[in-house]
């Protein structure tokens, strides 16, 4: 058999042509043939009926008796014959309605077929591609996944669908679908996750693509994509209470900006921006921070509640109380097993970063302030205290003009060339700097002077040599210290 509008040969047991998609009509169309046959039957009925009334008539004559008598049997005749004509006429219409009712039904059987035949609707689909009509395909595929709703490629096509007609909430739906069954294989879940997360992007719509990553199972789409997650910030410690200073540090898992707040209110764009550790001290404190990514998608708030306990160590204790001093002094501090001390001179605060104290500190010259702070393990620091000096000497020896004696003095020993600082066979220069006042145990007071090297380029290096002058005779000794750290005098 071949199909009536293509001419090509039709499968047996196939409702339509695979080449053209053509339906096969397998009813012949014999309505007009069943119509003329009831028109010429009833014409029949008819034309017997007026035949046998004018025989009959024809073959009474004028009898008066004979006519009434036939008249008689002509309407005797005429029922019999009407009765007859009804019984055939009813048949007839019997016949119809049979007909009518098998052919509804073929029909019927047909459509039904049709629309309960996935692989009818498909056929239709792809014809309908092939014409360029793309409306009604997607009215063939809306029903294919009607009868097969678990095939994930069914659905990604009918997406693409959707999306060339523009309908970008149906294109969604259907790879959201897609992405969260249980029938997908892996790549046509990361193929529907994928597309989901271009088209959010493409609008800009980025916090969107976090939320549907935070429901995501497949690790490949989420390792890939974690640019677009905005997670909540890591805390380095649980909150609780500790008896130690907590250096609490934030993370986040991807290139953005940590707002944060120690009152527990919320964080936005105007509080503090987390750069560094925070150290927490002794207190309660309630940190609220939230996360917003290079898109600008913000993540949830976390809130950690911290109650610090940790005993802060005293003041350090400074042996040399402030006042006005008129010989050299040597400035100590106690400082206890485990804590550490630094200080400062220059009327700042002192912290963990600056100057430490290792032993005890000459004195200055002239007016000084000290601020001494105390560190302990926990890196807990206490109170600052404070000392303000004078040191005036009784002496009419400058500081400049004892510096002048130690050089003068290796002029005349021949160490030098000159005041200049030149030694013979050396390049560069040698000068002699005042360091501080000190006090040498049953030998007196002195300046201390230290030897430096100039070099060519003029960069300046303590050479380890160190001179002292009697502050009050002016005389000039090399300075050693012995094995057990106690300084000498040595002439030269």
């Amino acid at each position: 058999m071949k199909c009536a509008k293509c001419g090509a040969e039709l499968k047996e047991g196939y409702l339509y042509c695979e080449h053209c998609g053509e339906d096969v009509h397998m009813v012949p169309d014999f309505e007009p043939e069943i119509e003329n046959s009831i028109h010429k039957t009833l014409e029949g009925i008819v034309k017997d009926v007026t035949e046998g009334d004018e025989i009959r008539e024809s073959e009474i004559g004028e009898d008066k008796d004979a006519v009434q008598k036939a008249g008689r049997v002509r309407k005797q005749d005429r029922r019999s014959r009407t009765e007859k004509w009804h019984n055939k006429l009813l048949i007839l219409i019997c016949c119809i309605l049979v007909c009518a009712v098998v052919v509804a039904a073929i029909v019927s059987g047909i459509a039904k077929y049709r629309y309960n035949s996935l692989d009818y609707q498909l056929k239709q689909a792809y014809a309908c591609i092939a014409r360029e009509e793309t409306e009604e395909a997607v009215t063939y595929y809306e029903r294919a996944i009607e009868l097969n709703g678990q095939n994930a490629s069914l659905r990604m096509e009918l997406a693409e669908f959707y999306r060339d007609l523009g309908s970008n909430e149906k294109y969604m739906e259907q790879l959201r679908i897609v992405a969260d069954s249980s029938y997908a294989s892996e790549e046509q879940i990361e193929r529907a996750y994928n597309k989901m997360i271009s088209a959010y992007a493409s609008e800009g719509r980025y916090q969107e693509i976090n939320e549907l990553l935070e429901t995501c199972r497949d690790a490949n789409v989420i390792n890939a994509n974690q640019i677009y997650v905005a997670k909540t910030p890591e805390f380095s410690y649980p909150e609780g209470t500790y008896a130690e200073v907590v250096p609490l540090k934030l993370s986040s898992n991807a290139s953005g900006i940590i707002y944060y707040t120690m009152d527990g209110s919320e964080p936005d764009e105007n509080s503090e921006i987390y750069m560094a550790p925070i150290f927490l001290e002794t207190g309660d404190y309630e940190i609220c921070a939230v996360f917003v990514n290079e898109f600008g998608i913000r993540s949830d708030m976390v809130r950690k509640i911290y109650h610090i306990d940790v005993i802060r160590p005293a003041a350090p204790e400074v042996q040399v109380y402030s006042g006005e001093y008129n010989v050299p002094m040597m400035i100590r501090v106690e400082v206890p097993e485990g804590c550490t001390v630094y200080y400062t001179t220059d009327g700042s605060v002192p912290t963990d970063q600056s100057a430490r104290y290792y032993g005890s500190i000459p004195m200055p010259l002239g007016k000084s302030e000290f601020r001494f702070i105390m560190y302990n393990e926990e890196e807990v620091s206490g109170d600052v205290t404070t000392r303000e000096y004078e040191l005036t000497l009784n002496t009419e020896l400058t500081v400049d003009a004892a510096c002048h004696n130690v050089a003068q003095a290796l002029v005349d020993r021949g160490k030098l060339l000159d005041l200049s600082g030149i030694v013979p066979g050396v390049e560069g220069l040698y000068q002699y700097d005042f360091q501080y006042a000190l006090t040498i145990k049953e030998q007196g007071d002195f300046y201390l002077i230290s030897e430096i090297y100039v070099d060519t380029a003029g960069v300046r290096a303590k050479t380890g040599t160190n001179y002292v002058v009697d502050i009050y005779s002016g005389a000039v000794y090399k300075l050693v210290t012995d094995a057990r750290g106690k300084n000498l005098l040595e002439e030269f």
